[in-house]
């Protein structure tokens, strides 16, 4: 598969990623302590598609290119409103992590903690307000705010959804 990822690219030109935790495994033998690590990376190409990805391996670089490759290979595309935020305003649950996000005006930046932050920034949304209430385990809040971010629906998608005519005043 390593072969696969040399000709579409990302291995030469890798995009923009954020590694968002690596955990260490110890496990005791009768040879001695064989550690194991898991990644967790976040990448995007700051134009509407992102992925997430998890990596496991005997070494910290190994598990965070295992990440990566998983998150390439899972993109989602994102539709924007104006090329800077979402088309409107949106919460999701995923299990006990509750993410709100609120599509924001021209200039008014990221209103966010650090992971949801990281998150726009990769997608390519310039403009949001979020909040994210209950558990803020890292892994979760990811998977709460891509759930999210898929459910956004365009101007476009609804009236095909509804079959009506949409007006926007």
């Amino acid at each position: 598969s390593a072969n696969a990822l040399d000709a579409s690219g990302p291995r030469e030109k890798k995009w923009p990623h954020k590694v968002i935790s690596v955990r260490r495994t110890a496990k005791i033998t009768k040879a001695g302590v064989l550690n194991s690590f898991s990644a967790f990376v976040i990448v995007g190409n700051k134009k509407g598609l992102i992925g997430y990805g998890k990596g496991k391996s005997n070494s910290t670089q190994n598990a965070i290119e295992r990440a990566y490759r998983n998150a390439i290979s899972s993109l989602i595309a994102i539709e924007l409103f104006d090329g800077h935020t979402i088309y409107h305003d949106i919460e999701h649950k995923f299990k006990k992590t509750k993410v709100v996000l609120r599509s924001g005006k021209q200039g008014s930046g990221i209103i966010a903690n650090e992971l949801v932050a990281t998150i726009c920034s990769l997608a390519g949304i310039q403009n949001l307000s979020a909040k994210v209430h209950g558990v803020r385990h890292k892994r979760n809040t990811v998977r709460a705010v891509f759930e999210a971010l898929e459910m956004v629906q365009s101007v476009e998608e609804m009236k095909r959804a509804r079959g009506a005519d949409l007006r926007l005043y």
